[in-house]
């Protein structure tokens, strides 16, 4: 049933496929990536040393 509802929507239609590195994606992963350096510093003491 899918397969003929997306047929009928998709008759007239032209479809773009896009492959190229999404902005949102990209943002996303610059997020994480920061959260996760944010935390290792803040495991750290003033003077640099590893909290216990």
């Amino acid at each position: 049933m899918t397969a003929a509802l997306l047929d009928r929507l998709t008759h007239r239609c032209h479809i773009f496929e896009m492959n190229g590195e999404s902005y949102r994606f990209r943002e996303s992963m610059k997020g994480k990536q920061g959260s996760a350096k944010g935390k290792n510093v803040s495991a750290k003491n003033k003077n640099g040393t590893k909290a216990k």
